[in-house]
C-alpha cells in the first residue's frame, strides 16, 4: 500500500484514485480541496471542458450543466497521429491551467522559459482523452 498526497486538483485526483483502488492506498494527505466551488471556479472548469472538447453547457439548466447531455464536440483525437488540432487543444489546455492555477507573481518569478517548459511537459506526458477522463472523473459535477 502507498500513501498519496494531493493539493487542489491533485487532491481530487488522489481521492478518485483512492475510490477506484482502495486496497492499494494506505493513507491520503489532502490540502486545498474544497467541498464547494465558487462561481469563478465553475467558469474555469467550464473553460477547461470547452478546451478539451466536452460539451457541458445547457442554457435551461440553472448552473449550466446537464450530465445527461454531456458529449464530446469532436471525434477522439488519435494520440499516435497527434494532429495539429489535437496539439493545439492540448497546448491551449496547458496554458489555461497554468494561467488559472499560478499567481502573476509566481509566473513572473518563474520566467517565460520555465513556463514554456511546463506547457511542453503537459503536452508531452498527457493525452486529450486522458485529461478529459481525469477532469470528468474528478470534476464531473
Amino acid at each position: 500500500k502507498i500513501d498519496v498526497a494531493g493539493f487542489s486538483f491533485g487532491g481530487r485526483v488522489a481521492m478518485a484514485a483512492a475510490s477506484l483502488q482502495p486496497n492499494r492506498i494506505r493513507r491520503l494527505y489532502l490540502t486545498g480541496v474544497s467541498a464547494e466551488r465558487d462561481p469563478l471556479a465553475n467558469v474555469i472548469l467550464a473553460s477547461w471542458k470547452e478546451i478539451l472538447g466536452v460539451n457541458t453547457y445547457n442554457s435551461e439548466d440553472s448552473d449550466g450543466y446537464d450530465k445527461e447531455k454531456e458529449s464530446y464536440y469532436d471525434e477522439e483525437c488519435d494520440p499516435e497521429v497527434h494532429t495539429s488540432r489535437c496539439t493545439a487543444r492540448l497546448r491551449s489546455f496547458a496554458w489555461s491551467i497554468i494561467l488559472q492555477t499560478y499567481s502573476e507573481f509566481f509566473l513572473a518569478k518563474s520566467g517565460p522559459n520555465r513556463v514554456q517548459t511546463w506547457v511542453d511537459g503537459v503536452c508531452r506526458y498527457n493525452t486529450e482523452e486522458g485529461l478529459r477522463a481525469l477532469l470528468m472523473q474528478t470534476h464531473g459535477h
